[in-house]
């Protein structure tokens, strides 16, 4: 009895006929930023595939109308790369989470409004404790910068 490698074994259940979707998601996944280009790539990535449909993550609901309307340029040219032609892409505001695992949000502690268990200042125009990057980003608490803008 000889011994195959994994990657032998799994090219041989995957030329099975069940095995077609898995086939044309393992192309997709491989060619997607080829096909769309490394800034999009950042911001969108394939979710799903259902049929003939390819289901694409965005990072905001702007990049999501963005694809949308640019599907026409994106589709043919990534169908060009894979072995079966897709239909359709539709894209949505989906998941926080990459493909590559990482999160398209900041993280609690990066947001100027959390206490990071530093010492608090005052705010120099109310006098109430205030983030540091609060008064970092707007020089004053975010109740005071809201008033500021809303009177111009």
């Amino acid at each position: 009895m000889s011994f195959q490698s994994l990657h032998h074994i799994l090219d041989a259940l995957e030329k099975q006929p069940g095995w077609q979707q898995q086939r044309q998601w393992r192309s997709i996944v491989t060619h997607w930023e080829q096909a769309v280009g490394e800034m999009v790539a950042k911001h969108a990535w394939p979710y799903s595939l259902s049929g003939q449909t390819l289901w694409v993550n965005t990072s905001s609901s702007v990049w999501a109308q963005e694809l949308t309307y640019k599907k026409v340029l994106i589709l043919p040219h990534l169908n060009q790369l894979i072995d079966q032609p897709l239909g359709e892409l539709k894209f949505r505001f989906g998941s926080h989470t990459h493909s590559s695992g990482k999160s398209t949000y900041l993280k609690d502690s990066q947001h100027p409004s959390v206490f990071t268990g530093q010492e608090t200042i005052l705010c120099p125009q109310c006098q109430c404790p205030t983030p540091p990057k609060e008064l970092d980003r707007w020089s004053c608490c975010a109740l005071c910068a809201s008033k500021k803008w809303s009177q111009r």
